[in-house]
């Protein structure tokens, strides 16, 4: 019997719309094993906390089972499809069968109550991180260790630390970013970092580093250690990190009241950086200007505070900033928290 787990999130996308005004939303289910997904098999049931005389399945109107990949589906509900009022904060309870034996259960708390269609990012739940990491290395640049590291796809990431031992056994590590580097929410796309550590380092010596990526209901996943040994004399040889051109995530996110966003140009041009809300309208024009030569390399950073181009002030949820340049187009999520 295939042993699943479960992940509770939020998708962006369409599917049925059996009702007017749908309100869908989701878990994420996968095999431990990395086996063949379950098709057929798979059932669930979803009910809200405190009634659970009245149950969602598979089979319900508006609900169902999508797979994603191989070894990634989605199980979803309509909101609408409850006969019983449900609010901001009320909780959702999940079970997902294989071949009507369980593989577990996840408590989902509905993050909102406006009645947003689709899966939408102000829905979150569950306890599980899933990042693929394809790569972690450490390069001694400019008298500091340079940590790069790619993931080919995050779910749910709310950001990363680092930490940093004299010796393997990261028991007594200590932590290096003095805040949470930002991640990239939910993509499926390449996302590359790069974190400076600053803190002294003797020459000689060998450190290593351990990765924690962090969800949004605050679960952990580690990767490493790696190691790195710091030259007594690099002689000038330090090998130059790469640039990682266009936009850059916003730092901090969640933030309260404003938020550095960033690019870094790799050509001259228009350049433009809008502020969009959870519906994809356009609220603030925060850049919109042309690239010169000696602009190209250089990161460009301006901070928003909040404002929409009218100069009030919006509520607290979800932005994304959308970066328009003539050889890319990126767009990221962002949270105003008040």
């Amino acid at each position: 019997m295939k042993t699943i787990l479960i992940i509770a999130l939020i998708l962006l996308c369409s599917l049925l719309s059996a009702f007017n005004d749908p309100k869908l939303v989701g878990i994420y289910v996968r095999d431990l094993d990395g086996s063949a997904f379950p098709d057929e098999d798979l059932t669930f049931t979803c009910y809200v906390d405190g009634r659970p005389g009245e149950v969602l399945t598979e089979s319900s109107t508006g609900c169902g089972y999508k797979e994603i990949s191989s070894t990634l589906g989605l199980c979803y509900v309509n909101l609408a499809a409850f006969t019983t009022t449900w609010a901001e904060e009320d909780i959702l309870m999940w079970e997902v069968f294989d071949d009507a034996v369980s593989k577990g259960t996840v408590n989902q708390t509905i993050d909102s109550d406006d009645g947003v269609s689709q899966y939408d990012t102000n829905y979150w739940g569950g306890a599980f991180l899933p990042v693929t990491l394809s790569s972690f290395t450490a390069v001694y640049q400019g008298g500091s260790p340079v940590l790069q590291w790619v993931t080919q796809s995050e779910i749910n990431n709310a950001g990363w630390n680092i930490f940093r031992s004299e010796s393997e056994d990261m028991s007594m590590s200590m932590l290096v970013n003095p805040e949470l580097i930002s991640g990239a929410g939910t993509s499926t796309q390449p996302q590359s970092y790069i974190y400076a550590d600053e803190v002294e380092v003797e020459p000689g010596n060998t450190y290593y580093y351990q990765l924690e990526s962090i969800d949004f209901t605050a679960s952990t996943e580690h990767f490493g250690p790696i190691s790195i040994l710091i030259p007594l004399d690099d002689g000038g040889q330090s090998p130059e990190i790469p640039i990682v051109y266009g936009l850059q995530f916003n730092y901090p996110n969640p933030f309260n009241p404003d938020t550095k966003i960033s690019f870094i140009p790799e050509q001259e041009g228009k350049v433009t950086i809008n502020i969009l809300n959870i519906k994809g309208q356009k609220i603030k024009s925060l850049y919109n200007d042309t690239i010169t030569a000696d602009q190209i390399g250089v990161i460009q950073s301006h901070i928003w505070d909040g404002s929409n181009d009218q100069g009030r002030y919006v509520s607290s949820g979800i932005y994304f900033y959308k970066y328009e340049s003539p050889l890319r187009s990126q767009m990221r999520k962002m949270l105003l928290i008040k």
